[in-house]
């Protein structure tokens, strides 16, 4: 044999041996590790092929009525989580705005917070956070603060991040259990046309103490992608997702950064892993694009007041047409190392069943939830969802989740 062919045979050989096959698990999964990250790469699976976990029929926990006392009357959902002994937190955006606290059994016991915008008091509360202590804290993205309650319902303190600058708002964010926080900030990008180069517009994260104040940016993620024709006449652009963080284990954070791929990272920005999902982006149809303006055009009137409504819908109506929708829904959970995921849909109350995907093991199953319902935490054995019924009424409901008989 020559030596050309031998050289070629070993490089063969090389390549093979740095990329690992994995057979454990459901699907095709390929590992490989990079300068130190590890690499993986899975395609969607035959979903016929897949078991699906097993959800109880009916809630365990269920609150919200159509009619009734007021602390049941839930109006706008933004978060909900199961409290350490088995009831619910339900933090309300309505005309009360503020967490609601209800026992195991579904019966109200008290308010953390109301109207207003005094220490502990709520014009637009967007999100709650495990925080330490046993303690909670609940970000408001109109008064732009952090408000950390004791879980028997008193205020510890208001956390305000630094003004934000240079055209940067904050889009996600997670109260970290050493007391710190961590920012998501993305470009506001009014009329995209008024960009004039190509390449990627970037948001970053950053980490800030445990009195708000900013310590350090630990890594920047693509945002949107900028084409522009060489006459300028046109705008391409891709809809990608935004980074967020996702809660997993402290110090570490799943992004979710551009189509299909996830990023562990640690807080000093170091990537550890990256899962990469094999999919073909799907086009966007001009049906599909102004179906999700008239949606985000309804979302932002139920939210916004009338002095930056104007602003955002002509922002929104100028902006150009996206041409392939995102892989994987925003909304990302993780319990236990497993990440669970969902198809993106523009239509959220139609998107399907759940994935669960072990980076180490490869697809583990789905989880079907009732039609209409968003999970907002995912546990060792279940999962809070808010769901609209039929007459559009909120129900915030907690069911038990196990996996198949006979299940890794």
């Amino acid at each position: 044999m020559r030596k050309r062919e031998i050289l070629g045979l070993l490089l063969i050989a090389l390549l093979i041996a740095g990329c690992e096959q994995v057979p454990a698990g459901i699907g095709d999964m390929l590992v490989w590790d990079s300068a130190g990250v590890r690499i993986v790469e899975v395609s969607f699976p035959d979903m016929a092929a897949i078991p699906q976990w097993e959800r109880a029929q009916e809630p365990l926990v269920s609150v919200g009525e159509v009619e009734g006392e007021d602390p049941y009357l839930l109006e706008r959902v933004f978060d909900a989580r199961r409290t350490p002994v088995g009831g619910l937190l339900v933090l309300n955006y309505g005309e009360s705005p503020g967490v609601r606290v209800f026992d195991p059994e579904g019966k109200f016991l008290k308010y953390m917070g109301r109207a207003g915008e005094g220490p502990g008091e709520f014009r637009g509360p967007e999100s709650m956070h495990p925080y330490r202590g046993d303690s909670l804290a609940i970000w408001d993205h109109i008064l732009r603060r952090f408000s950390v309650f004791s879980l028997d319902g008193e205020l510890g303190r208001d956390i305000r991040p630094p003004p934000t600058w240079g055209g940067f708002v904050p889009s996600a964010h997670r109260a970290l259990p050493d007391g710190g926080f961590l920012f998501i900030r993305q470009a506001w990008i009014p009329g995209y046309p008024m960009l004039v180069q190509n390449g990627w517009e970037t948001t970053h994260a950053e980490l800030l103490d445990h009195q708000g104040q900013f310590v350090d940016t630990i890594v920047d993620l693509p945002l949107i992608q900028l084409d522009l024709s060489p006459q300028g006449s046109s705008v391409r652009v891709e809809f990608g997702g935004l980074g967020f963080p996702v809660e997993d284990e402290p110090g570490f954070i799943w992004v979710r950064t551009d189509l299909g791929e996830l990023r562990y990272i640690d807080l000093s920005g170091g990537v550890r892993q990256i899962v990469r999902l094999r999919a073909e982006p799907r086009p966007i149809t001009k049906e599909i694009w102004d179906h999700h303006l008239q949606h985000q055009e309804a979302k932002w009137r139920e939210t916004m007041g009338q002095e930056n409504l104007t602003r955002v819908l002509g922002d929104l109506r100028t902006r150009p047409q996206a041409v392939s929708a995102p892989i994987l829904s925003p909304r990302i959970h993780v319990s236990d190392g497993v990440l669970w995921l969902q198809r993106f849909s523009f239509d959220w109350e139609k998107a399907g069943p759940y994935l669960l995907l072990d980076p180490e093991r490869g697809w583990l199953g789905t989880v079907a939830i009732p039609p209409g319902s968003q999970i907002h935490q995912v546990g060792e054995d279940y999962v809070v969802v808010v769901r609209k019924d039929d007459y559009d009424v909120e129900h915030v409901e907690l069911y038990l989740v196990s996996e198949p008989a006979g299940g890794s």
